[in-house]
C-alpha cells in the first residue's frame, strides 16, 4: 500500500500540492531538488512556519511543537533517543585518506563539540582495515577531552566503546559513490543520468554518450580505465530506436572495468533505458555485470522516472559496494544509527 504520509514532518500528501513524486516516503517540503532529504534543522524550521501560519502561536512555541512532531516521526525518531540517551556521542567521517572525528557532550544538558581529531584512513595496505583509523581517531579524541569513551578490551580493530558512549559515522572509505552516467545522446537520456547520479549522492567519473565527440576506442580506454562503484546505462525513450543502445552496450562490454577491491568480482549495471532495448543489451552484458533492468528515467521528451534508479543506486551501494570496504561490515556493527555514504 502506499504510503501517503511524510515520514520525516508528518505531513499528507494530499495536503502538500507541490508534492513532486520525488520520492514515495517523503512529501517535497523535506527534499532538496536533487532529491536527497534536508537535514534536521532545514525541516524543523519549514514545519514550525507551517504551525505558525496555520494557528497563529508565538514562533518559539511552534519550534517547540515542530521539534516535539519530529521526535515521533519515523525518519526522526531514532535520531532524537541516540542525541539525547548518552553522555556522549563520537561521530566519525571515514573519507579515502582521512578519518574524521568529534566528540559531543551532553552532560550539562546542552549538546557541545568539546574534541576534534582526524587520522589517516586505513582502507588500504598494509591495514587494510577502517577500523584501525577509527579506533586512532577516538583514541585522540579521548587524549584531547580527557574523557574516557572505550573500555580497556578494545583493540585497534574493534572498538568497544562505553555503555554512555553512542558512536555514529558516515564513510567514503571506498573513495566515495563513484558513477559511470552512458545515455545516447548529451543533452537528452545523459543528462537524466547525470542529474539521477547526483541525486543519489554520486560522484561522476565521467559521462559518455552515442554522440560523444570522443571515438569508440578512446570510450572503451577510458572507461577501462576506471574503478567505478556503478554504472548507469540509460537511453532513447520507450519504444524508439534499438541500434544505438545495442552498440553502446557492445562498447562498455568491451571496456569491462574492474573494481576498486575484490577485482575479481563484477560491477554493478543499472540499465534504465528503453524497456525494449533490455532483452537485447541483456546477453552482452549480464555476463560480465552484475545487470540490473529498470524503468526508463527519460520515457519520452517530457517525463523523468529518477526514483527507481536513485534508490536501486542507494541499495547497491549500502548493500555491496561499502560492503567491499575492508573493515566495514565490522563498522556497521559498532554504530547506533545506519551509516550515511558521502561523495
Amino acid at each position: 500500500m502506499k504510503n501517503n504520509i511524510c515520514k520525516s514532518c508528518g505531513i499528507s500528501f494530499e495536503r502538500n500540492e507541490d508534492q513532486t513524486g520525488l520520492s514515495e516516503d517523503y512529501c517535497s517540503e523535506c527534499l532538496n531538488e536533487d532529491g536527497r532529504i534536508k537535514n534536521f534543522n532545514e525541516i524543523l524550521e519549514i514545519t514550525a512556519g507551517r504551525i505558525n501560519k496555520e494557528s497563529g502561536i508565538k514562533k518559539s512555541e511552534a519550534l517547540e511543537i515542530a521539534r516535539l512532531n519530529l521526535q515521533m516521526s519515523e525518519k526522526w525518531a531514532n535520531r532524537e533517543r541516540i542525541l539525547t540517551g548518552k553522555d556522549y556521542i563520537v561521530i566519525t567521517d571515514i573519507g579515502s585518506t582521512t578519518t574524521k572525528a568529534i566528540l559531543v557532550d551532553n552532560t550539562s544538558g546542552e549538546s557541545q563539540i568539546i574534541a576534534k581529531y582526524n587520522s589517516s584512513t586505513t582502507v588500504e595496505k598494509p591495514l587494510e582495515d577502517v577500523m584501525f583509523g577509527a579506533c586512532s581517531s577516538i583514541r585522540g579524541l579521548e587524549k584531547m577531552s580527557g574523557v574516557k569513551l572505550m573500555i580497556d578490551d578494545s583493540v585497534e580493530n574493534d572498538i568497544i566503546l562505553k555503555k554512555n558512549v553512542a558512536y555514529l559515522s558516515t564513510s567514503s572509505a571506498g573513495g566515495g559513490l563513484q558513477i559511470i552516467a552512458i545515455g545516447l545522446t548529451s543533452f537528452d537520456s545523459a543528462s537524466t543520468a547525470k542529474r539521477t547520479a547526483y541525486g543519489a549522492g554520486g560522484v561522476l567519473l565521467d559521462v559518455f554518450s552515442v554522440v560523444d565527440k570522443r571515438t569508440n576506442l578512446e570510450i572503451i580506454n577510458l572507461i577501462s580505465g576506471y574503478q567505478p562503484d556503478i554504472i548507469l546505462f540509460s537511453g532513447g525513450y520507450d519504444d524508439g530506436a534499438i541500434t544505438p543502445i545495442i552498440r553502446m552496450a557492445e562498447l562498455i562490454a568491451t571496456a569491462r572495468p574492474t573494481r576498486k577491491f575484490y577485482a575479481d568480482s563484477k560491477i554493478p549495471l543499472i540499465f534504465a533505458g528503453n524497456h525494449n532495448a533490455a532483452e537485447y543489451i541483456q546477453p552482452i552484458l549480464q555476463e560480465k555485470f552484475d545487470l540490473h533492468i529498470l524503468p526508463n528515467i527519460r520515457p519520452d521528451a517530457k517525463t523523468e522516472n529518477h526514483l527507481p534508479s536513485r534508490k536501486k543506486i542507494g541499495k547497491i551501494f549500502m548493500d555491496n559496494v561499502m560492503e567491499y570496504a575492508p573493515g566495514y561490515k565490522t563498522l556497521k556493527q559498532k554504530v547506533a544509527d545506519e551509516i550515511l555514504p558521502t561523495p
